[in-house]
C-alpha cells in the first residue's frame, strides 16, 4: 500500500463487518483509501481489483466503475 498504510488498516479494522455486501465492502476500502491519502480520490488516480467469492476470478474495476462507487460515497457524504 505504501503511504497511509496504518492509517488504511486502522480504518478497515475499526470499520470492517463480516455480513458486508460486495458494495458495502468495495465502499469500506475506498474510505480506508480516502482517508490514508492526502489527494482528491478520481476514476484516473484509484485503481481497484477485487476478487468475487463466488467466481474466485480477479477483476480490475474499470474507470467507470471506480467512478460509480466514488459518486456513492460523496452522495452518502451529502446525506
Amino acid at each position: 500500500m505504501g503511504n497511509g498504510e496504518a492509517t488504511a488498516r486502522e480504518y478497515l479494522t475499526e470499520n470492517y463487518k463480516e455480513e458486508m455486501t460486495f458494495d458495502e465492502a468495495i465502499k469500506l476500502t475506498l474510505n480506508a483509501l480516502i482517508e490514508s491519502i492526502d489527494e482528491e480520490p478520481t476514476r484516473e488516480n484509484i485503481r481497484l481489483s477485487y476478487i468475487k467469492a463466488d467466481d474466485k476470478k480477479f477483476h480490475e474495476a474499470s474507470k467507470d466503475e471506480v467512478e460509480k462507487f466514488l459518486n456513492s460515497i460523496k452522495k452518502e457524504l451529502k446525506a
